[in-house]
């Protein structure tokens, strides 16, 4: 039975392709069924909807607060970590199965290093981090914080105040094979 997702369309497959480096339409090299594998599509659609539990309002264009930009944010968000699980767990795996040298007689032919998969994994990673940390956050400010705060009779330092937000979906969204990555 096909996996119909609810978060983005079967018509968004084609950017998921395009994220990793693959032709829109190539479905030889990554097929819908691959990218709808429980470990991609099924697993990021999972985290999404019980990360951000208002999802389907999000995305219902009849409801009062629909917002088109925050509805695209979600469904990038959705295809950038789906396009970075299948790098690290589905391409990064096959890595091995290209041919790097090949002899016939007295020629050799040595063909490119293959792609850095765990790289371009994290990249989307963070991406996507960034795209559903604001569908989170829509309409919110991060608090402005203290940083120091000193007075005297001789001299009065400023407050400082300076924006800080905590960026959770990128501890959410590396896959395990990037986690290892210091920030």
């Amino acid at each position: 039975m096909p996996y119909s997702p609810s978060i983005i369309a079967t018509s968004d497959y084609g950017d998921i392709r395009l994220s990793v480096g693959v032709a829109s339409t190539d479905t030889t090299m990554l097929p819908d069924a691959t990218i709808e594998g429980r470990p991609f599509l099924r697993h990021t659609e999972g985290r999404v909807k019980e990360d951000i539990p208002s999802y389907a309002t999000i995305l219902n264009t009849a409801d009062v607060n629909y917002d088109a930009e925050r509805a695209d944010m979600l469904k990038n968000g959705v295809v950038l970590w789906t396009a970075s699980r299948l790098a690290v767990l589905y391409f990064a795996a096959r890595a091995g199965e290209e041919v790097q040298q090949e002899t016939l007689g007295p020629g050799a032919v040595r063909y490119r290093d293959g792609p850095a998969w765990a790289e371009i994994a994290r990249r989307l990673a963070d991406d996507a981090a960034d795209e559903l940390y604001r569908v989170e956050m829509w309409g919110q400010s991060a608090q402005p914080i203290a940083l120091f705060g000193r007075s005297g009779p001789t001299r009065k330092a400023a407050d400082d105040e300076a924006v800080v937000s905590v960026r959770v979906w990128r501890e959410r969204l590396q896959p395990p094979a990037v986690k290892r990555r210091d920030y």
